[in-house]
């Protein structure tokens, strides 16, 4: 199974972290059972820096952005006071962008511009988000041995984050975090609401174990269960031990 690495967490070693090189995988134990399993399902991945080819067009400047948005004024000169989770703009008379206004100031762009859109710059109503170094990204599967999953605040959905992938999956669409002021949000969905924690929390009956997704960036996470002879949880960020339960649950952080 490749070279394995065992570190002790405590002066006791009732705590141990095993690291297995190849490929990449990390569990962490205590008293002998699993408590937390990285990258078991093999979905951990990132994406690095890179630079523009020099045959791409050059981001436009702050003067022509504004130049462009005046030109295409896709708000009718109405004053724009909040942004939805879908982009559109909310006016201060009540009403709300409709979708598809801005289509008459995209019809200019190039075949190559659409194929890379989204990956040097990205449209947010009338703001324009660019990125010198490209798409980036990172992503891991974490898998516990419980099916209780807690944390990932803030969404309205139930206490035991319910599951968004496999058997009897509750929501089509991953958790997302990100932190918007959502105007009329919905109930009973992953969808993002007002402020991102990444911390989620497995519940066992001898343990509860955390695992904190450090990275500010916007992030999606899908939760699964799976029947098996072992009890484990998993996670994953767009698990196994030796107790009796049949459930496990894994979580994919992207």
């Amino acid at each position: 199974a490749g070279e394995v690495l065992v570190y002790a967490v405590d002066a006791e070693e009732t705590v141990v972290v095993a690291i297995f090189l190849h490929p990449f995988r990390a569990a962490l134990y205590e008293s002998g059972e699993l408590a937390a399993d990285l990258n078991r399902e093999g979905k951990f991945y990132y994406e690095h820096h890179r630079k523009r080819d020099d045959g791409a067009a050059a981001l436009p400047s702050t003067e022509s952005t504004a130049e462009a948005v005046a030109e295409a004024d896709v708000h009718a000169g109405k004053t724009i006071v909040d942004y939805g989770e879908d982009g559109l703009a909310v006016y201060s008379d009540g009403t709300k962008q409709e979708k598809g206004a801005d289509t008459e100031a995209s019809k200019g762009e190039s075949e190559a511009d659409k194929e890379s859109e989204g990956e040097w710059e990205e449209s947010f109503g009338s703001h324009l988000d660019s990125k010198p170094f490209g798409p980036s990204s990172v992503g891991m599967d974490l898998s516990f041995p419980s099916p209780f999953l807690f944390g990932l605040a803030e969404h309205t959905g139930p206490l035991n984050l319910a599951s968004t992938t496999g058997d009897n999956a509750k929501y089509a669409e991953p958790y997302r975090l990100w932190t918007l002021d959502v105007y009329d949000y919905e109930l009973d969905s992953p969808m993002a609401l007002y402020g991102g924690v990444p911390l989620l929390l497995s519940h066992a009956p001898n343990r509860t174990t955390g695992c904190l997704w450090f990275n500010p960036s916007e992030a999606f996470v899908d939760i699964s269960r799976h029947q098996s002879a072992r009890n484990d949880g998993g996670s994953s960020w767009f698990s196994s031990s030796s107790s009796s339960s049949p459930v496990s649950t894994s979580a994919y952080w992207m």
